[in-house]
């Protein structure tokens, strides 16, 4: 039973360290479906120490022409997981507003 609450309240985000610049994976517990603010966390390159907004790092394609974007930096501090599964975009290759 605590393995299903975790896999439901935790999720996968990245931090950019402010001294080293490195960017980490970590695991972020969400509150009703929602990212904090900041979380604390130690950075494994440098040993920085303190507070952080997470960020996932997103692939997404135009559905019209097929174009790639990859790694996109995606904020997701304050928002719920579920926001994070969908994006809209202009496609300046095909002039569309796309969601994917």
């Amino acid at each position: 039973p605590e393995d299903v609450v975790g896999m439901a309240t935790r999720r996968r985000v990245m931090f950019a360290c402010p001294e080293c610049r490195s960017e980490q994976e970590f695991v972020a517990e969400t509150q009703c479906a929602c990212f904090l603010t900041s979380y604390e966390v130690i950075c494994s390159t440098c040993s920085w120490a303190g507070n952080c907004e997470p960020f996932k790092m997103m692939d997404v394609q135009c559905r019209n022409c097929e174009s790639w974007w990859q790694n996109l930096k995606v904020e997701v501090a304050g928002k719920s997981w579920l926001d994070v599964l969908e994006a809209t975009f202009f496609c300046e290759r095909c002039q569309a507003t796309v969601t994917a």
